[in-house]
């Protein structure tokens, strides 16, 4: 798995948040069930999130906030592209470390990258590519961005509690409930995910839909029948002597 690969060179992983649809306050239990099963599931194949991104509004909302924010002192706060409210009150927690996320080409254009000055701790966001020509580009990008980077080894020290386990990253060790754990990396892995199944409630739909198109159509074809019968035969006895 690359996400394995990644940890396993000094690279940490963020778990991001899903798009809400059609979510209400009611909801909270879900959210914070479907969060425990990812954290749960990327454990069990050797992939430790050491904290939580979403969008900022995110943190303005109550449920949003203590359904999932809150599971970790470690977040990353991305720009809102689209902000669904379940239930806003602007509080906003307070944490070990919120990184505010911003696009690295917004500082494409600035000539004296030496002097910027960042208010609070900042993660620059890439565009992930898709080529070797981008990614020669990616890492072009990256040299000449004049900037001090974080070790995560060195300044990471997070926690993410969940359902009734945990899992940290300290002194650049991770930990599992407590205990200290090592990622796993096999050079000739090949990548073994699976894509993520639909969920049962739509697969029932479709199978469902499936079956009514199947029989509409069969009766559709049945009435042809008939109709070709009558009419053959009344077409007949308009010609008879």
């Amino acid at each position: 798995m690359y996400l394995r690969r990644l940890e396993d060179r000094g690279g940490v992983i963020f778990l991001q948040a899903p798009v809400i649809g059609g979510a209400t306050a009611d909801n909270a239990g879900e959210l914070s069930e479907l969060f425990d099963n990812y954290l749960l599931n990327l454990a069990q194949n050797q992939v430790y999130p050491v904290g939580i991104s979403a969008q900022v509004f995110w943190n303005q909302d109550r449920v949003l906030r203590n359904s999932a924010l809150k599971k970790a002192n470690y977040q990353m706060l991305l720009p809102n592209k689209k902000v669904v409210y379940l239930d806003q009150d602007n509080q906003g927690g307070t944490n070990s470390r919120s990184y505010l996320a911003l696009p690295a080409s917004s500082f494409n254009k600035i000539k004296h990258q030496a002097d910027v000055r960042f208010a609070m701790p900042t993660a620059l966001t890439f565009k992930m590519p898709d080529s070797k020509v981008k990614l020669k580009n990616l890492k072009e990008q990256i040299q000449a961005l004049n900037f001090e980077w974080q070790a995560p080894d060195e300044a990471i020290n997070s926690k993410i509690d969940f359902a009734s386990s945990s899992l940290a990253f300290q002194n650049g060790q991770y930990l599992v409930n407590g205990k200290e754990t090592e990622v796993e990396v096999n050079s000739n892995m090949e990548n073994t995910d699976k894509p993520t199944p639909t969920p049962a409630l739509f697969k029932d739909f479709f199978r469902v839909e499936g079956q009514i198109i199947t029989v509409f159509f069969a009766i559709i074809f049945t009435v042809l029948i008939i109709f070709i019968a009558f009419g053959r035969k009344i077409y007949k006895n308009m010609f008879k002597r």
